[in-house]
Order: C-alpha cells, then structure tokens, then sequence
C-alpha cells in the first residue's frame, strides 16, 4: 500500500464516521418522534386552560406522551446495530445538552406565556403551548447538529 492509497482509506473512513454520524443524528431527532413529542408538550401546557378536572387528566396524558416517546426513542437506539457512545456514559457536556434539552420547552413556555400575558391575549397557556410545540419541532435541525457536533468530538475531531 503506497500513502496515495493509504490516505484514500483514510478519507473513505471519514467520510463513512460522518456519514454514520448524520444517519444517528437523524434518528435519535426523528421528525415523527419529535411531533409526537411536540403534541405532549402541548397537550401538557394547554391543560391549565381547561375546566375541572380535566387539566390534571391533560398534564398527565400529555407529559406521559412526551416521556413515553422519549423511552421509546431511547430503547430503540439502544436496541440500533450501530448507536452513540453517549447513550451510555454521558460526559460532561452531553449531560449539559440533555438538561438543556429537556429544560428548553418550559423556558420557552414561559416566556410564550409572559409575552401573551403581556400582550392581553386570551388562553395564554394554549397559545404559549402551540408556540413551543411549533419552536420544538422547528429546533429538531439544531438539535440534530449539536448531536453530531457532540458525536465528533466523542471522536476526537471535534
């Protein structure tokens, strides 16, 4: 093997890490799961909006969905022939955007609500609660890419 064909090799294997890369990327942010997470979250945010005792009915169907989703999307990456390392053992800054992540919805959540409260507009909670529906589904590219960035530097290439 001379070093032309060497790093050929070289630039396959990369090519093929990036490509492996892009493809967990895209499923562990789906757009399938990520809408039916997206429903949970409204579902969950908008129940306050509702009389009686159904709100506790809807915080409970909807963050049961969203939890349910996000079980079900981790048990099928784990169960995947080739999954992320940080499935297992989070480091530092995995932890950091799991957190995030998982805070995001009810920050943006409230500040919706604050700026419809602010505004006068009538059900503050569902019109916050379809704003961060919708903003959770429009992030699923940056999360997708904040994935790979992650995958990369796990890679010592980032």
């Amino acid at each position: 093997m001379n070093a032309q064909d060497a790093q050929t090799a070289l630039h396959d294997i990369r090519r093929l890490q990036d490509k492996t890369r892009d493809e967990l990327a895209r499923q562990l942010f789906s757009l399938p799961y990520m809408a039916l997470m997206a429903v949970g979250l409204f579902i969950g945010y908008a129940s306050s909006d509702l009389p009686g005792s159904w709100d506790d009915v809807a915080v409970v169907l909807g963050f049961g969905l969203f939890i349910g989703v996000v079980v079900v999307q981790h048990l099928r990456m784990c169960r995947a022939s080739v999954r992320p390392r940080f499935l297992w053992v989070p480091e530092r800054l995995e932890l950091v955007f799991y957190l995030s992540w998982a805070a995001s919805p009810l920050v943006f959540f409230l500040v919706a609500r604050w700026v419809a409260e602010a505004l006068g507009l009538p059900a503050t909670d569902t019109l916050a609660a379809a704003v961060t529906a919708l903003a959770y589904v429009a992030a699923t590219p940056l999360f997708r890419g904040i994935v790979k960035s992650i995958m990369q530097r796990q890679d010592g290439r980032g």
